[in-house]
């Protein structure tokens, strides 16, 4: 029998950085994975799509250059040569991640997981299996694209963010269910390359989740930018024809219509991606479609613990990292502070950029008295020198406290400036602490310290 102190089920974020602090630790430690190391987000999801994103990014600001004093003719996009840049850098930092298991002792088990029994699994690799256990064994499997009742998703026609990211060839037109943040980074990267995207949403507004001032900035922005979008907007039937796929809609207030386009994204959400493990044999059960978990990532059966998707929301990469983390510590031994889960950053990728920390407007309110305060990027002169100026910062403080209780912007950049206010939040800064801050000029992180002085009416740039 192969032992080892720590068996890892999966090698995406929270997997492989697992593993890596467990090795470190001095702990055994196999981690087994099915597919490429690195999981869906290094390999079809998080990094590749970046790459897409930034392809189309630099597409559109040479198409609109006219007004920055460039003028380009005949300029188009390259999809397959954008294509193979995604792969060719998602396919370098994976082998990145099996040499760093490779430096720090880290054995890689290639093959497909399942338990059979609460200390023991078996891994299925080229016909052959072997049986493993430890101690410790922790299930990091990741999620899976999921679809609606009535849709069946046959990875041709009808397809999944996984999909999208093999397509050779684009389709002329391209409908996307789902208007959260996977589906509005693919119409914006779908669109600016070409492809007639319609995208739907059954909210009220495009990345639901967001603040809704936010939502209503980029729902303008993709106005602007013609990328079309139907949001009250529910999937009816969906037939398969012989130029693509047919779908009616039902829009809230409006006579059902079709649509018809040679392909659908459906990017509805994601489902955690358990089926191959046989949970029932190592005696675990998935509730409200995840594992439960405690506060030391343990699930109800001793020596067995979860993160990443499987454990629950929200689904990011880096909060499967922090988890994978703190559990390592864990079962080293030591005592590593608390994940602090209301303070986890969320970010779209699409331009202009949406990044968000804490509580929106109307959770915030909820639970008691808030101030709100706006500053806008065509007030920040970085922004305006750059020219995106589209959106703003929304900061939600405590009214009687002036502690920071949610941070939201929409514009340039807004993935990397949101982490200010993560650092704020974190040490537990009120609004007025954090104007105390000095920052560079021009930034556009000065809007952050802008907004933080509006709270206080002490605002002096717009």
């Amino acid at each position: 029998m192969n032992t080892y102190d720590v068996i890892i089920i999966g090698s995406g974020p929270g997997g492989y950085v697992c593993a890596l602090r467990a090795a470190q630790l001095g702990l055994k430690t196999a981690c087994i994975e099915q597919g490429a190391v690195g999981g869906t987000c290094l390999n079809i999801g998080c990094i590749p799509t970046k790459a897409l994103i930034r392809s189309a990014e630099v597409l559109n600001v040479i198409k609109n250059s006219g007004g920055l004093g460039i003028r380009i003719d005949g300029v188009q996009g390259d999809w397959p040569t954008a294509m193979l840049r995604s792969k060719k850098i998602a396919a370098q930092l994976s082998k990145g991640v099996e040499f760093l298991f490779k430096k720090y002792n880290v054995t890689l088990i290639k093959g497909m997981a399942t338990f059979k029994s609460n200390t023991v699994v078996t891994v299925l690799s080229d016909g052959i299996t072997t049986d493993y256990t430890a101690a410790n064994i922790v299930i990091a499997s990741g999620s899976v694209p999921r679809s609606l009742p009535g849709i069946t998703i046959d990875h041709t026609t009808i397809i999944t963010s996984d999909d999208a990211l093999h397509m050779e060839d684009l389709p002329k037109s391209l409908i996307i269910l789902g208007g959260g943040a996977i589906g509005c980074e693919f119409a914006y990267i779908f669109h600016h390359f070409g492809v007639d995207v319609t995208l739907i949403e059954a909210l009220p507004h495009l990345l639901p989740l967001e603040d809704e001032d936010i939502s209503r900035t980029l729902e303008r922005e993709f106005k602007k930018q013609k990328i079309k979008f139907l949001t009250n907007t529910r999937a009816g039937n969906v037939t398969i024809t012989a130029q693509g796929v047919s779908i009616i809609t039902n829009t809230e207030g409006k006579e059902p219509s079709t649509i018809e386009a040679a392909k659908m994204l459906v990017a509805v959400g994601r489902a955690v991606n358990t089926e191959s493990l046989s949970l029932d044999k190592a005696g675990i059960a998935v509730e409200n479609g995840f594992i439960t978990i405690n506060e030391k990532y343990s699930t109800a059966v001793r020596g067995i613990f979860a993160i990443g998707d499987v454990a629950g929301s929200p689904l990011l990469a880096h909060k499967a990292q922090h988890e994978g983390y703190r559990l390592a510590e864990v079962l080293a031994g030591k005592s590593p502070r608390p994940l602090a889960y209301t303070l986890i950053p969320k970010v779209t990728y699409c331009n202009p950029q949406v990044a968000s920390i804490g509580l929106c407007e109307t959770e915030a309110a909820e639970k008691g008295e808030v101030i709100v305060r706006t500053f806008s990027f065509k007030a920040n002169g970085k922004a305006m020198a750059m020219g995106e100026s589209a959106g703003l910062v929304k900061l939600v403080a405590d009214a009687k406290t002036d502690v920071i209780l949610g941070v939201h912007v929409v514009g340039p950049e807004a993935g990397e400036i949101i982490h200010a206010y993560a650092v704020a939040m974190s040490s537990g800064m009120t609004t007025s602490e954090f104007g105390n801050v000095i920052m560079a000029h021009p930034t556009l992180s000065e809007s952050l310290l802008e907004v933080a002085h509006k709270i206080h009416d002490a605002g002096v740039h717009d």
